[in-house]
């Protein structure tokens, strides 16, 4: 366990910079309270494709579709963040290439411990875009194949390969 004490080696925030740093598969940044980017860690900069050198002091709302910028959704998601503590969101994100992936994540105020004072936000997002496409797929497959039995005047049973009885038409889907 790291010594936090004053007299420790590592301070609080080189705890939190490390923390930062080592979460490989959840971008993480952080803002201001007007939503104007303070870090940038290495896994939203391969998520996202900026560097943090392009990304600090830009507007968090750079990684929202252009629909999302219109409808102020970063500002919306700050607010519902400042108001109930956080905010969740699954939705389409824009990289820095203009490609989208869809991220699943939180936005998080950042409060002071001692005074409570709201100092910023905390966004975190992973690329979920595999797992939502294949979700997708998967939903656009099982309309098909209730589309088929319920459209089938025929009796239809599926069997296991050991001819175990696994669906039995005509039934409710």
């Amino acid at each position: 366990m790291l010594d936090t004490s004053q007299g420790g080696q590592a301070s609080r925030s080189r705890i939190a910079e490390l923390v930062l740093e080592s979460s490989a598969d959840f971008a993480i940044l952080t803002t201001d309270l007007d939503g104007t980017i303070t870090s940038w860690n290495a896994a939203a900069e391969r998520v996202m494709g900026w560097s943090a050198n392009e990304a600090v002091g830009q507007d968090a709302s750079m990684i929202f579709t252009p629909e999302d910028q219109e409808e102020g959704t970063c500002a919306a998601e700050m607010a519902r963040a400042r108001t109930e503590g956080r905010a969740v969101d699954e939705r389409w994100h824009m990289r820095k290439d203009g490609t989208r992936f869809w991220g699943a994540g939180s936005m998080t105020a950042l409060r002071d411990e001692g005074t409570g004072e709201h100092l910023g936000y905390a966004k975190i997002v992973r690329d979920r875009t595999e797992q939502h496409l294949a979700g997708k797929r998967l939903r656009a497959s099982e309309a098909v194949l209730r589309s088929v039995l319920e459209s089938s005047a025929d009796c239809i049973k599926l069997l296991t390969p050991g001819g175990h009885l696994t669906l039995s038409t005509p039934v409710e889907i």
